[in-house]
Order: structure tokens, then C-alpha cells, then sequence
């Protein structure tokens, strides 16, 4: 089975916010701590203002503080992210990241092939499958994967057949582990 497409710079960015989803707790719990941090101040300080109607802001570099905090958390948003990786990933030594893929399954592998390169991969090579909405990602590392973008099936028993073939290889080559 054979499937032809081209990979836009939003699918490579898709994949980053998947892996920033899907990372773990801890990594959660420790890029969150600033933002607790300025909710805090700013309950606070809320509170100050209306108990006793002034404002408690620690002086200029309270303001400082607040401000960098804002900024944070407004980089931490996934609109942001989209952003800055469409700017980043347009520049020429990403180019080879994105255009026309052909990917082609077998029942011992994955082949791809791009303008670029070629690159043949065992079953037992991939590490995990991910499904968004809108994209299949097989995982070669934690953070290198083979993005599918479903908006090349037509139908929807097509995205139906070739999920069912990715999970029954990537099920047959676990369970000979």
C-alpha cells in the first residue's frame, strides 16, 4: 500500500505540539510552577486592593516580575508555539523537513521517500503510535516521528484500514519482543 503527499510546515509543527501534550507529568508540574506563582501574586494582590482599596504590588520590580510572569505563560500558550515554530521551521535548513513524502507499507516494513532521502524501516523500529484529530505519528524516538497527515484519505474506511494495518504491525512486532 502506497500513499502520496506533502508535508506542510504545519505538520511538522503538529507533531511538536503533540510531544508537548504528551510529555511527562513532572515536565507539566515544573513549567507550571511560574504561572501558579503569578496567579498567587495576582490573587493577592487582588485581594489587598479589595479589603483595603490599595494595591500591593511590591514597587517597580513587582511590576518587573508580573510583567516577565505575563510573558511566560503567554509563551506557553499553543497558539505562541504554532508561531514561533512556523518562523523557525521556514527557514532553509528545514526545508527538507517538509514537501512531497511517498510512504510505503509492507508487511515487513515502512518505506519512505522524499525529494531528499529514502529511508527503510523495520516494524520493530517504531517505539509508539500517536492519533490527533488530524494526524497518525509513528514514533521512532520520543520525539522523532513519521507524520500522516489525514486529510490525504478521501474516504474515511481509507483512514480506517491504514490505522488498523499500523496498529496490528506495530502489535505483531511487539509481541515477539
Amino acid at each position: 500500500m502506497t500513499i502520496k503527499f506533502e508535508q506542510t510546515i504545519d505538520d511538522v509543527v503538529a507533531l511538536g505540539l503533540y510531544n508537548k501534550k504528551h510529555i511527562s507529568i513532572a515536565r507539566k508540574i515544573v513549567s507550571f510552577v511560574p504561572i501558579a506563582v503569578l496567579s498567587i501574586i495576582l490573587l493577592v494582590t487582588l485581594y489587598y486592593y479589595v479589603f483595603f482599596r490599595e494595591l500591593v504590588i511590591f514597587g517597580t520590580k513587582g511590576v518587573v516580575f508580573i510583567a516577565l510572569m505575563v510573558f511566560y505563560a503567554l509563551l506557553r500558550t499553543n497558539w505562541y508555539y504554532r508561531l514561533a515554530s512556523k518562523r523557525k521551521y521556514n527557514r532553509i535548513e528545514y526545508a527538507s523537513w517538509y514537501g512531497d513524502r511517498t510512504l510505503t507499507f509492507s508487511e515487513s516494513s515502512l518505506f519512505t521517500k522524499t525529494t531528499t532521502a529514502e529511508t527503510h524501516y523495520n516494524w520493530d523500529s517504531f517505539t509508539k503510535f500517536g492519533e490527533t484529530n488530524h494526524y497518525f505519528f509513528l514514533f521512532i524516538s520520543k520525539i522523532q516521528a513519521v507524520v500522516i497527515p489525514k486529510r490525504i484519505f478521501l474516504l474515511p474506511q481509507e483512514e480506517h484500514d491504514i490505522k488498523s494495518f499500523i496498529e496490528r504491525k506495530l502489535s505483531e512486532y511487539k509481541s515477539q519482543s
